[in-house]
């Protein structure tokens, strides 16, 4: 039963993740495509502050409540409004408290993270 509620926990994370999808068909597409893009490559750094002793607890764990709970209930395009402001804070603070934030370290993750996306598009398809 715990294999098939985290086999469906893990595509809704992913989905939030990388949404709006992407797509080019007008320009209001092409604007959230393009945000959707700047959130793909500002994950990292948003999940190394999640890990960071830097950042207040609290805001970590209403971040995370948020994005949990959202993954957990309807995983809609609209429900991602309540987190992501969070996850720019969080984002912006790490960055401010870090420095040089593009190493190896994140190029990593970055793509774990797109090999992630495109191994549940594959799973999707498949079954």
């Amino acid at each position: 039963m715990l294999y098939l509620k985290l086999s469906a926990f893990i595509p809704r994370v992913i989905y939030l993740i990388f949404t709006p999808v992407l797509n080019f068909s007008s320009f209001h597409q092409l604007y959230t495509s393009l945000t959707a893009i700047l959130q793909i490559i500002f994950f990292p750094i948003l999940f190394f502050g999640l890990l960071s002793k830097v950042i207040d607890t609290r805001l970590k764990i209403v971040f995370l409540i948020l994005f949990i709970g959202v993954a957990m209930s309807s995983a809609s395009f609209r429900h991602v409004v309540m987190y992501i402001p969070l996850g720019i804070i969080i984002t912006c603070l790490y960055m401010d408290a870090r420095g040089k934030l593009f190493n190896i370290k994140y190029f990593q993750q970055l793509a774990v993270l797109v090999f992630a996306f495109f191994s549940t598009l594959a799973l999707i398809t498949v079954y």
